[in-house]
């Protein structure tokens, strides 16, 4: 050996026996070889296993590494540590699907446990001590299934599968995950067949789908048409059958509204069409104010935005445009197509702000 390869040796060696004088201080201080992760120290273990697997770690140190009772498998090592911590979580929470967030290390070694017995590198022991405490193996699966029993005795419990996020978050999510991965076709045949048996709806009329809740909300609507003269359920009269009315015309528009229910709501009058609505709106306080004055030349300054809306429709009368149904109807009350050509100015007295008219 040349005089500057033997000097590179030394240094190599003096080198190596510090940090092994330093691992094996760590050792007899904490009775572990846990070391922080990303430290010299604990990068120069790893290089030891390393340079170990692959053969090329001289025998006499790994004779000394073996006399300090060095983890050539840490992993192997910590196992039964790790294990105990995982009887603790589950005899506490009640399974084993340990949360990444609150316990990261566990979870990453319940992980590596699940990736070794899919490599069949888990030896038969572990694995039984793993299956006493409940393991799930395939944590997807399992939750799944746990989640289905859910449903299914929410369902027995209640007749329907309406879920409030309120009352039960978890589920409620799950219940729309399984539509949304059944609309994107990444829901299996089996899954998809298991639902179809106990009568999962796979589209939401709303935020209750069951035949009792439409029903219910189909009869305010109602008292809500027979009310106001029309079906244009503002949010601020009624949030909650706003929603719905706006819910069965995405339905109608998707085409997934089923027929029935389509013919019900047809019953009540226009629904469908925002403009209809408005229109059919401002017709009705026509209608009251014909009744009331005995004409539909309605004053600006009575009525502004009615006179607007009026004068509207002799506009689109005179270029055409004023549908024939609508035309009838306003004539049925004597509505006056040559009066008023001048479109009404707005009053010093401003109509509200958020306001605006629909012909």
């Amino acid at each position: 050996m040349s005089t500057k390869n033997s000097g590179q040796f030394v240094r190599d060696q003096e080198a190596w026996d510090r940090k092994f004088a330093e691992l094996a201080a760590f050792r007899l201080k904490h009775s572990h070889f846990h070391l922080p992760k990303h430290t010299p120290l604990a990068k120069w273990a790893v290089s030891q296993r390393t340079d170990a697997r692959r053969g090329i770690l001289p025998e006499e140190r790994r004779e000394r590494l073996d006399s300090i009772g060095f983890d050539w498998d840490p992993m192997d090592s910590w196992w039964p540590a790790m294990f105990e911590k995982l009887e603790a979580y589950r005899n506490k929470h009640g399974h084993c699907c340990v949360c990444k967030l609150t316990h990261p290390v566990l979870a990453r070694w319940t992980s590596k446990q699940r990736c070794l017995a899919r490599r069949s590198q888990l030896s038969k022991d572990k694995r039984q001590r793993l299956e006493t405490l409940g393991f799930e193996w395939e944590p997807d699966a399992d939750y799944w299934n746990k989640m289905f029993r859910a449903l299914r005795a929410f369902r027995d419990e209640h007749g329907h599968f309406s879920i409030h996020k309120r009352k039960n978050l978890a589920l409620a999510k799950w219940v729309e995950y399984q539509r949304e991965c059944a609309r994107r076709g990444s829901l299996s045949e089996e899954r998809r067949q298991r639902l179809d048996a106990i009568g999962f709806p796979w589209v939401a009329e709303g935020p209750k789908e069951d035949a009792f809740f439409w029903q219910t909300m189909f009869e305010q609507l109602k008292v809500y048409r027979d009310k106001h003269g029309h079906c244009y359920v503002t949010k601020r009269d009624d949030r909650d059958l706003a929603n719905w009315v706006i819910c069965q015309r995405k339905l109608a528009e998707r085409g997934l509204l089923p027929v029935d229910k389509r013919q019900r709501l047809e019953s009540l009058g226009s629904i469908w069409s925002y403009d209809d609505v408005q229109w059919q709106a401002r017709y009705n306080k026509l209608v009251a104010y014909r009744q009331e004055h005995g004409h539909c030349r309605v004053s600006k300054g009575k009525d502004y935005l009615l006179a607007k809306w009026a004068w509207h429709q002799r506009e689109r009368a005179r270029k055409g445009l004023l549908e024939p149904e609508r035309r009838q109807r306003l004539e049925a009350i004597g509505f006056e197509w040559g009066e008023q050509n001048q479109q009404p100015q707005q009053s010093q007295r401003a109509a509200p702000a958020d306001v605006f008219v629909r012909r």
